[in-house]
């Protein structure tokens, strides 16, 4: 069972609702607020794909480690996924044999989905994502440089 979490949000409306049900919540109101900045706008930072879209997950990426440093194990999980079967019934059989647990992306059986992903804390596991920190920085610095997201 869950017993704590805290959700990232770029919604006010959302984030006021959660936190008067008691809920840790982290607003993210805008990525780049910087005046004049039309690019700040809360819309395209949601735009999949896009340097402010990747902006905004790199603040969860940093979070998910703030957690495995403080000794927390880590569920990240998407609100916009959707499941043909319960993903706990996996996670409650293997979740104590390993560091990572995530399904393959459906596209490339080689990526991991970042819809579902659930982390034991373990000195490998936070080796592991500090090398995740480490390369989701670079996409975004290499973006906020270019202007767009390439694979290169």
């Amino acid at each position: 069972m869950i017993h704590h979490f805290i959700v990232i949000t770029p919604s006010l409306v959302l984030a006021t609702r959660l936190q008067r049900m008691g809920h840790a919540v982290y607003l993210v109101v805008g990525v780049d607020s910087r005046p004049n900045n039309t690019a700040a706008d809360p819309k395209q930072a949601l735009d999949y794909g896009t340097v402010m879209y990747q902006q905004q997950i790199l603040q969860r990426t940093v979070m998910v480690h703030r957690a495995l440093l403080m000794g927390s194990n880590v569920l990240i999980a998407d609100i916009d996924a959707v499941w043909l079967s319960d993903p706990f019934i996996e996670l409650h059989k293997h979740h104590h044999a390993h560091n990572v647990l995530a399904p393959v992306d459906g596209y490339n059986d080689q990526w991991i989905c970042g819809c579902l992903v659930y982390l034991r804390n373990s000195q490998r596991t936070v080796r592991a994502w500090e090398q995740v920190v480490t390369h989701h920085q670079g996409i975004v610095l290499r973006g906020m440089q270019t202007g767009s997201l390439s694979h290169r």
